[in-house]
C-alpha cells in the first residue's frame, strides 16, 4: 500500500510542513524530506519566527534530519544590536562566574 504524503497543490498548512519533512525521512526519501524542510523553515522564519509551537516541530524535525540549525539572516546582530541599546549584558557577560575566585558567593 502507498500513502501519498504530499498536499494537494502547493496549498497545505505551514505547521504541517515540518510534519511532512520528517514523514518523507522516515520513508526513506531524503530529498523530499529536505524540500519540506526548507520550504517550513522559510515561512516560519520570514512570518513567524517566534512562535513556540513551529519552533518545537521545527527542532524535533531538525534533529531527524540531521540539520544544523543557524539564525536566520540578521537575526544574530539584529539580537546583538538591541542588547547593545537595551544596556543588556549577552548572556555570562557582566557577572562573575560561581567558579570566579573574585566571586564570594557560590
Amino acid at each position: 500500500m502507498t500513502i501519498d504524503l504530499v498536499p494537494v497543490g502547493n496549498a497545505g498548512n505551514p505547521n504541517h510542513w515540518f510534519f511532512l519533512a520528517m514523514a518523507h525521512w522516515q520513508r526513506g526519501d531524503q530529498e523530499k524530506a529536505r524540500r519540506w524542510y526548507e520550504k517550513a523553515a522559510e515561512w516560519m522564519d520570514k512570518n513567524k519566527p517566534e512562535n513556540e509551537e513551529l519552533t518545537r516541530f521545527r527542532a524535533e524535525a531538525a534533529e531527524l534530519l540531521g540539520v544544523t540549525e543557524t539564525p536566520p539572516e540578521g537575526k544574530e546582530q539584529a539580537d546583538k544590536t538591541t542588547n547593545e541599546r537595551s544596556g543588556a549584558a549577552e548572556p555570562g557577560e557582566g557577572k562573575p562566574s560561581p567558579a570566579d575566585p573574585q566571586n564570594p558567593d557560590p
